[in-house]
């Protein structure tokens, strides 16, 4: 066994790595691969194989290794190097940046006992992969954060930014707005060694900046969501055109100007903003900047919203995040997941099987057959996460004697919330709104809760918050996500809906002097990081900004952002990117997230947000009242034909089974039949197995849910064993004659029909 824990082959093999950027690379970008082996660094990026480029415009990028391993998997990425920010270390310590890395569900592999040259000890020399595709897949996505030292900022600009003191001189021109990174140590602000001077614009450079051996900051990408094409992607010299009902993001602004003699177009600066440190006091929020013309004289302002992500505080958490295994862009095409919402479904305002949110909620519904649950996570005031969907409670407070002089029996009954609350009598007691936030998790436990809904409602006692004193632990209200992680049935996955209020169109706050997004997200993520083990897990949220910042936060679990739609029963939000289902799908496809997840009543009434999501690669799942009428839900799964739905009362109207649980049993049975086949010992015997592989191909025939990997490395093992070679030819033999001429397929083509991919 080698260092690695992998078989060793005889002496070491010379592994060439050679990969094809199209387009070439950035001038300050790297190319570097990861992979199993010591020299690979074992999957961590910044222990990673650095390539030599070998080509003038980067294409090409090639490296070598010397191992000894039979197997090495290995994945490519693409980086570069920062100086960090930190004022006792300037040019001593460097930051590797990941700017796109390779995905797929299963790494690239080489076996080098097969494919290598034993003669000269080489393997993989005439060997050019192109990066980011791999057998007949494309899949590359952004970096995360994985070192405590780097941090993103994000900038956005929406609705009607830009204001200016004399608009009616500019409401007719096309402005072209750029972003320019400045470090305030190095930059003399607004300082132009080729400013524009005789005042025709045509020439206009951005300022030069005294560099160090690095740079301490990155190339600034622009995603415009509102176009057809809102993938990130290298600004335009003179930035992106900006019209008032458009997107775009700023810090110089070009007016588009003809000239009148040659009739050519060119570009002129108008003003520049500076977003200086102390314009972003905050991790998040809106910032008016002043612009100011070529002549230092302020002429208007821009609003500007910013998002600052941090890593995650926990640096073992940081170093567990590695390149091995990733399902940040991954989803089997399968037939439609169907998810249990909060469990068996919504118990306060309706009426369900089971209170929902809670342990014995979830596991009803993982006992009914679904395929995932979906829950509601948010902090305490003491920061642990809680499953509870609601921001804010009732909380029942004893009324105060009004005479302050009675005693004994009857000043204990009245001032008794237990009994008053699970009597019905609720007039020695008074029912205050507070936000879970505000209260700890002891509080929430012993306290007499009850919903927000249930003031002028009168709902019975097991619809209550709080449970009844002879309930099941796990019938309790407020399971922290530690317990649900390892208290609920591993078959099933976690759908988890990151509970992070934002602002209503009204401006009304859905939970106002919450906890700061980092901290909040960093709670969750290490709760999951720690316990979710091998259960499949996608995230969710209807805040855009909490999305992007958990998907930047780590390289694991997929997220989904979550759509309101437009003119349905539920207030829209202020940020623009949840306006509209369109929207959700232009940010959800600009920022490389998995996916969006619908509300039932908008798609319901115009579809074409699902064909755009599908035309971009996204998975579509669907959530809303609408889908407890089983005919909304058979019409999303055989006509519209979504990865997955969210509904009430899940298994209650048809037995179903969990598909994980399905696809692992049929997946058992396919081989326990490949290996009973291949133990038939007579002639015999061989036309009972010749009916189990009929049978067996009846069943499994074009059925994408076995892994064709796993099959042929079952299939190599076999064919690497010299006592096996001599059955295995005479079994050939056998298929043939029992095949030809029958209408049958034959065994050689059936085994082509495993060709999709199994998580």
């Amino acid at each position: 066994m080698s260092l690695e824990g992998s078989p060793t082959v005889p002496g070491k093999v010379k592994l060439y790595f050679t990969v094809s950027v199209p387009g070439g690379t950035k001038s300050y970008e790297k190319l570097f691969v990861t992979g199993s082996a010591t020299d690979l660094g074992i999957w961590d990026p910044k222990k990673a194989l650095e390539l030599t480029p070998c080509s003038e415009n980067n294409e090409v990028w090639k490296g070598t290794i010397a191992t000894s391993l039979k197997k090495v998997e290995f994945r490519y990425f693409i980086g570069y190097y920062l100086e960090r920010s930190c004022d006792n270390n300037i040019g001593e310590e460097k930051t590797l940046v990941i700017s796109q890395w390779e995905t797929f569900f299963k790494p690239r592999a080489v076996m080098l006992q097969v494919e290598s040259n034993m003669r000269n000890g080489v393997c993989r020399e005439k060997v050019n992969d192109e990066f980011g595709f791999h057998a007949g897949r494309s899949r590359i996505s952004h970096g995360w954060l994985h070192d405590k030292y780097h941090n993103e900022i994000l900038l956005r600009i929406g609705g009607n930014p830009l204001k200016f003191f004399k608009g009616n001189k500019v409401v007719e021109d096309t402005f072209r707005i750029k972003v320019t990174p400045l470090d305030v140590r190095y930059k003399s602000y607004g300082e132009d060694s080729d400013d524009d001077t005789n005042g025709d614009g045509e020439n206009s450079q951005d300022s030069n900046i005294k560099s160090c051996t690095l740079p301490s900051f990155s190339e600034t990408d622009i995603a415009p969501l509102s176009k057809e094409n809102p993938i990130y992607k290298s600004q335009h010299e003179y930035g992106e055109k900006f019209n008032k009902e458009y997107l775009g993001f700023c810090i110089e602004i070009f007016v588009e100007r003809i000239n009148k003699e040659s009739g050519l177009l060119y570009y002129s600066k108008k003003c520049t903003a500076f977003a200086f440190p102390s314009s972003l006091p905050d991790t998040s929020g809106k910032t008016q900047i002043p612009l100011m013309s070529k002549n230092a004289e302020p002429i208007g302002k821009i609003e500007i919203d910013y998002l600052v992500v941090k890593p995650l505080q926990a640096e073992s958490l940081i170093h567990s995040l590695t390149m091995e295994k990733t399902f940040i862009r991954h989803w089997k095409k399968r037939s439609t997941v169907e998810v249990g919402h909060r469990g068996m479904g919504d118990s306060y305002t309706k009426h369900t099987a089971a209170r929902e949110n809670t342990i014995h909620s979830l596991n009803s519904a993982a006992e009914n057959g679904a395929d995932m649950v979906e829950f509601d996570v948010q902090l305490t005031k003491d920061k642990k996460a809680v499953i509870f969907h609601d921001f804010h409670v009732l909380v029942s407070v004893a009324k105060k004697n009004g005479n302050n002089t009675n005693t004994g029996q009857e000043s204990s009954k009245v001032t008794d919330s237990r009994s008053s609350i699970n009597s019905d009598d609720k007039q020695g007691t008074d029912l205050y709104e507070l936000a879970v936030k505000d209260l700890t998790l002891q509080q929430l436990k012993l306290l007499h809760l009850d919903h927000v809904k249930h003031k002028s409602i009168n709902w019975d006692k097991d619809s209550r918050v709080t449970s009844n004193s002879n309930e099941c632990h796990t019938r309790h209200s407020f399971p922290t996500l530690t317990e649900a992680l390892l208290m609920v049935d591993k078959g099933v996955g976690f759908n988890i809906e990151v509970k992070y209020p934002i602002i209503q169109i009204d401006g009304v706050h859905e939970c106002s002097n919450y906890f700061e997004r980092n901290e909040f997200v960093d709670v969750i993520l290490s709760d999951v990081l720690a316990f979710a083990g091998d259960r499949r897990i996608v995230f969710s949220s209807f805040d855009p900004d909490t999305c992007l910042m958990i998907s930047l936060k780590q390289n694991k679990y997929p997220v989904l952002f979550l759509s309101v739609g437009n003119d349905t029963k539920y207030m829209v939000y202020k940020d623009e990117r949840t306006h509209s289902s369109l929207n959700a799908v232009h940010f959800v496809a600009g920022t490389s997230l998995l996916g969006v997840n619908f509300h039932s009543e908008d798609v319901l009434k115009d579809q074409s947000s699902i064909e755009a999501a599908k035309n971009y690669g996204l998975v579509v799942f669907v959530w809303g009242d609408e889908l407890n009428d089983r005919k909304h839900v058979d019409y999303f799964k055989k006509v519209l034909k979504v990865d997955g739905i969210i509904y009430d009362r899940i298994g209650l109207a048809e037995t179903r089974k969990n598909i994980f649980t399905v696809e692992k049993e049929m997946r058992k049975a396919l081989f326990d039949r490949i290996v009973n086949v291949r133990m038939e010992p007579s002639e015999n015997n061989s036309k009972s197995g010749v009916k189990s592989l009929q049978k067996f191909c009846s069943i499994t025939l074009g059925d994408p849910i076995y892994d064709i990997d796993e099959y042929k490395n079952y299939r190599k093992q076999r064919a690497c064993s010299p006592d096996t070679f001599q059955q295995q030819k005479e079994l050939k033999q056998r298929e043939t004659k029992e095949y030809r001429g029958s209408n049958s397929i034959s065994y050689s083509k059936r085994k082509l029909s495993y060709s999709k991919e199994i998580s």
